[in-house]
């Protein structure tokens, strides 16, 4: 499981569901960093 701190900037309601959400990273985790790295490396795109 990774945990990253987050502050929520904003979120959207349509009904009674949250169909968006805006969040802000509050001092990233090196393993969240790690991980955002992995992804841009990949070569699944």
């Amino acid at each position: 499981m990774l945990t990253v701190p987050v502050k929520i900037r904003w979120m959207r309601k349509s009904m009674d569901l949250y169909d968006g959400i805006g969040v802000e990273i509050i001092k990233a985790p090196l393993t969240y960093l790690e991980f955002v790295t992995s992804l841009r490396n990949s070569d699944s795109c």
